[in-house]
């Protein structure tokens, strides 16, 4: 329990620090403003990492021996959030900033911290600068919506605080406890309506302060290679994913990474219909699930990263390969097939860890070493007959996890039936294969699932363009919906429904709410800024048209017919 005490100290001085870092923000002008690219809608105050940073660097003067791990800590933090408070005070060109960063980081590594486990020093040392670069940011950037950067800290401190403590290294434990507190004294002002901001000098400082925490103790001390490179990604998963998923969407805008907008994690979520508060509530209940994890993967040494590593490869990689698609005619196939070969590799190996969980016998090793090229060549070709390779991941849909469901039963078969005739099945595990069978169903129709899942509504939802009311929740509807989430030529952005049956007024269909029966055209229009709406009724009758199109006329706004997207276009 000796964490109580450095946290309950930094939640108090933060929780009385807040308010005066407010009063200070005010009177030196240093408000965020209401703008286009942001979330929030009215002037507030920023300087709130004033009192994360004092409480925070208590919390180390009080409770952790003064020695080079304090030091670091310290020297580190301290000028980030300098750097920060410069930015929020008088608004740091990105060059600048980023040098700023790249100080604070190598006065760390001066210190002696560093990723321990490279032996060779030049890329040790860049990529400690490295992973404390894009934690810090990673944190500055999810700093985007009342209360996520402040509750997602929280939560990941608490975490890396079990992890250190489980570990016994108890003064460290004790420090990310400290920065939890100071995160939750902040965040009782800043859960929304926030009533102060976090600003660059308390974001950067509690990303810093993390990114630090993980090198100093939990990366050398886990117990496996796996673990060792997820433990640290899982605990601090949330604002890594943000950062991945913002860069990605921005770079193939051809917009700068460092400019600001609607495209976070936490907008999308939103844009799918959920409150700002309630998209929080699920990033911070995805920070819980990561942090679980996180402890899981380091103490019980599950292998999820080979899990996980195929389905961002599939995403990163698909359409994006300049060269591969000089040299391959398929380059999309070719991707499909290295992803498989991973996944089934890593089905393969699971179930080898799960059925033998006390620990895999020499024995059992070299049975899985020997027919693992037998497997992978069988299950490719069940994957190829039962055409797999045919459509595209992003529109797979129920004939498609038919045809998986046939080419794992087809390749599970075959591998057994092939080692029965070759090896007459001397000393493998007939459960072996039934775990086989099971997870390679789950991990390939997931990574269709989840790319199209991503594809749909997480790459494709948040975007700009004009607001757009569909009249007709019906089939015709929804694939219309589908259409404009697809084709960003069209310029659109799905807003809402609109349809006269009673039984779907207040319902969801693809995220997008059902609003209303036809007279309630002008209020909703005025209420969400529309401004354009398309009729999505084949089955309308000419009076019925007429009278959506009066509706629309005393809303101000011009309407189309669902062809009308093809041309032809009402006034």
């Amino acid at each position: 329990m000796g964490f109580l005490l450095p946290a309950a100290v930094a939640f108090l001085i933060s929780v009385a620090l807040t308010p005066v870092a407010r009063a200070l923000a005010l009177r030196a002008g240093a408000v965020a403003s209401p703008r286009q690219d942001r979330w929030h809608r009215e002037p507030t105050p920023l300087l709130g990492g004033i009192a994360v940073y004092v409480a925070f660097v208590t919390s180390l003067a009080l409770f952790l021996p003064r020695g080079q791990a304090f030091w670091a800590i310290v020297a580190g933090s301290s000028w980030l959030f300098l750097v920060g408070l410069a930015d929020d005070l008088i608004s740091l060109r990105p060059p600048i900033k980023l040098i700023g960063q790249i100080i604070g980081a190598s006065l760390l590594v001066s210190w002696g911290i560093s990723i321990e486990v490279i032996d060779w020093p030049p890329l040790r040392v860049l990529l400690t600068l490295l992973w404390l670069l894009v934690i810090t940011n990673a944190f500055n950037l999810i700093d985007n919506m009342d209360g996520l950067c402040a509750g997602v800290a929280l939560i990941s401190s608490a975490f890396l605080g079990v992890s250190l403590a489980l570990h016994g290294m108890a003064d460290l434990s004790r420090v990310a406890w400290g920065m939890a507190g100071a995160a939750a004294g902040f965040l009782v002002f800043n859960f929304r309506p926030a009533r102060i901001f976090l600003g660059d000098s308390g974001s950067m400082t509690l990303g810093f302060g993390l990114a630090a925490l993980t090198l100093v103790g939990s990366w050398k001390e886990v117990s496996n290679l796996g673990a060792m490179i997820m433990v640290p990604v899982l605990l601090l998963g949330v604002p890594i994913f943000d950062t991945a998923l913002v860069t990605a969407a921005r770079t193939f805008q051809g917009r700068p990474i460092s400019q600001g907008g609607k495209d976070h994690s936490s907008h999308r979520l939103v844009a799918l219909g959920l409150s700002e508060t309630g998209a929080v509530l699920v990033l911070y209940g995805v920070a819980v699930a990561l942090g679980l994890l996180a402890l899981a993967a380091e103490f019980l040494q599950l292998l999820w990263i080979v899990f996980l590593t195929p389905l961002l490869a599939a995403r990163a990689l698909e359409g994006k390969g300049v060269l591969i698609n000089t040299v391959f005619l398929y380059k999309q196939q070719l991707v499909e097939v290295i992803v498989d070969c991973v996944l089934i590799a890593a089905a393969y190996l699971g179930a080898y860890l799960l059925r033998f969980e006390q620990g895999i016998h020499r024995e059992d090793l070299e049975l899985f070493r020997d027919s693992l090229p037998l497997v992978l060549v069988l299950k490719l070709m069940s994957f190829h007959l039962c055409g797999l390779y045919q459509g595209m991941w992003r529109h797979v849909g129920l004939p498609d996890l038919v045809a998986i469901v046939k080419a794992v039963a087809l390749g599970s078969t075959g591998s057994v039936a092939a080692l029965v005739l070759l090896r007459r099945f001397e000393g493998y595990s007939r459960a072996v294969f039934v775990i086989d069978a099971i997870l390679l169903l789950l991990l390939v129709a997931g990574s269709r699932v989840l790319l199209r899942v991503l594809h749909e509504y997480v790459f494709q939802t948040a975007r700009e363009g004009r607001r757009v009311m569909i009249v007709g929740a019906g089939d015709a509807g929804e694939l219309l919906l589908l259409e404009i989430r697809k084709n960003r030529r069209l310029g659109w952005v799905p807003v809402c429904f609109i349809d006269d049956d009673p039984r779907k007024q207040g319902r969801r269909i693809q995220g997008v709410p059902v609003l209303g029966g036809r007279t309630e055209i002008p209020r909703v229009t005025s209420e969400l800024g529309i401004e354009e709406i398309v009729v999505a009724i084949p089955s309308a009758t000419r009076a019925q048209l007429e009278a959506i199109a009066r509706c629309c006329a005393q809303a101000g706004v011009r309407h189309r017919e669902m062809n009308g997207i093809l041309g032809g276009e009402r006034p």
